[in-house]
């Protein structure tokens, strides 16, 4: 495995291990960030779609394992966000990240979609009377997401 992956994988294995123990601290009832789909969306913008797909199913299936769960859901909704994340691979990688609109759309699009895909997977334990449900807590969960990724912006240009 090469630096390009391998680096990633351990910062993803930190930010999976930050995910389930510290993130559930800052939930707002069962609407939680998810920061390590920031994390793979943002590789994906840097490296690019095929890339960024790889690293995707790859950190799925170490949050997949790590959450104890049923294993595939979080591979398929990391794999696809990864794969659209894609798309917007710009070589100047922080032409995009710095575009506040285009950044800022892309995660909250992703992370309801990230959401989305999960639940109805059946991976959350959130009760869910009705199917306009899994749509509002997807939607929630993403504005949550986009929240937090605005922290991206207080780093130093140089770092990402």
């Amino acid at each position: 495995m090469s630096n390009r992956f391998l680096i990633p994988t351990i910062i993803a294995l930190i930010l999976i291990a930050i995910q389930f123990f510290v993130i559930p601290f800052i939930s707002i009832g069962s609407i939680i960030p998810n920061i390590v789909l920031i994390f793979v969306i943002l590789y994906a913008l840097r490296f690019g779609q095929i890339s960024g797909t790889f690293f995707g199913f790859l950190v799925g299936f170490l949050f997949d394992i790590a959450s104890a769960g049923f294993i595939g859901s979080g591979m398929f909704a990391f794999t696809l966000s990864a794969f659209i994340a894609g798309y917007f691979h710009k070589e100047d990688f922080l032409e995009v990240i710095y575009n506040l609109k285009i950044f800022l759309s892309l995660i909250f699009l992703l992370s309801t979609l990230f959401f989305l895909l999960y639940s109805v997977l059946g991976m959350q334990s959130i009760e869910i009377q009705q199917n306009s449900s899994f749509i509002i807590y997807s939607l929630l969960c993403g504005l949550y997401t986009t929240v937090i990724s605005l922290s991206i912006f207080a780093l130093p240009k140089g770092s990402l």
